[in-house]
């Protein structure tokens, strides 16, 4: 197994015995981070965690497709980890560990799963903080990430010799005000995906356009920024690579050039707001419900709508930009004399 999916593991190990008692030493052995555990939500907000209405309300966007894709890769994984488990404690002769593999059996294994990868992802710090390789994976430590989070809150993690992880205020609070730690500048997407809450007129807010050559070629992500006028260089490159040969030559072929570009994004994002308003009105009908088998919360339905409306302002603001840049370049080959 991978490493990550090792700290996983002992992650929905300490939920259970969080919630269970062994007796004697194995409870000291195995639950020593019970404490820790503790501190995490125990129930996540994240799409991972979304009923089947609740993931329905964000079909049209990127968000949905990567809930999908993380929902898909985790269950094999925690179904490989869970495998290894039981085989491994399976030929055991201790009471207490029998008794561990039958609660094991009871949970909603991928479900506890899931739990782990969102405490994980939205706990980890990078492991520099701790003094190890900056290409070894994320870390967890206890402690550090107790606090409640704020955009761009002045503190600093370090690691201090031998074996000291630092967390540094940067400016001064007064007694009984909140100390925070800081999430740095994410996107709704990101903040929806790694914690379950959207920023409001977030201003670090983007859009993310995936481009595909042909159905042999890996799918290209371009993240154009909320803020940022013009679109992402890489993304003209790309299809730049794609524009048809011209007739003319010099300074008018570039235009023609560009014209093509600037065609070829603008369907791309006709498109991308095509799928994303085939669903849009079945979330601004939606109500907060609960039956048997399905439901849609409340603060969840706040999440969906407001991550939508600011995909929705960000393309139809994204399609001006480019018509009013198409009307400039044919403005500026009527100018050279060029005429269709």
């Amino acid at each position: 197994m991978a490493h990550t999916e090792w700290t996983l593991l002992y992650l929905v190990i300490q939920r259970i015995l969080s919630e269970k008692t062994l007796q004697g030493t194995m409870m000291a052995l195995l639950g020593a981070h019970i404490p820790y555990i503790r501190l995490f939500p125990a129930n996540m907000l994240t799409p991972l965690h979304y009923s089947t209405s609740e993931l329905s309300l964000l079909e049209g966007t990127t968000l949905y497709h990567g809930a999908i894709q993380r929902r898909e890769t985790s269950k094999l994984s925690s179904e490989r980890a869970k495998d290894w488990l039981v085989s491994a404690m399976t030929s055991t002769s201790d009471e207490q560990i029998k008794l561990l593999l039958t609660w094991i059996e009871e949970i909603d294994w991928h479900s506890a799963w899931l739990w782990a990868e969102d405490g994980y992802a939205s706990r980890s710090f990078p492991p520099q903080v701790a003094g190890w390789p900056e290409g070894d994976e994320p870390i967890l430590i206890p402690g550090f990430d107790a606090l409640n989070h704020r955009r761009a809150e002045p503190v600093t993690w370090s690691f201090h010799e031998p074996e000291l992880a630092v967390f540094t205020l940067r400016r001064a609070y007064f007694q009984g005000e909140q100390v925070y730690n800081n999430y740095g500048a994410k996107s709704n997407e990101e903040l929806c995906s790694s914690y379950g809450f959207v920023e409001p007129n977030g201003p670090d807010d983007l859009l993310a356009l995936a481009l595909r050559s042909n159905a042999d070629e890996a799918t290209c992500v371009f993240y154009w920024p909320k803020n940022q006028t013009e679109p992402p260089s890489a993304l003209l490159v790309t299809l730049r690579e794609h524009v048809e040969p011209v007739a003319e030559t010099g300074h008018v072929a570039r235009l023609l050039s560009e014209v093509q570009v600037m065609e070829m994004l603008e369907k791309m994002l006709r498109q991308r707001r095509k799928a994303f308003r085939l669903t849009q009105r079945e979330v601004e009908d939606a109500v907060p419900f609960k039956n048997d088998s399905d439901f849609v919360r409340e603060s969840v339905l706040y999440v969906i709508r407001t991550y939508r409306d600011a995909q929705a302002s960000m393309l139809n603001k994204k399609i001006q930009w480019v018509q009013a840049e198409l009307d400039r370049l044919l403005e500026e080959l009527e100018h050279e004399g060029w005429t269709p």
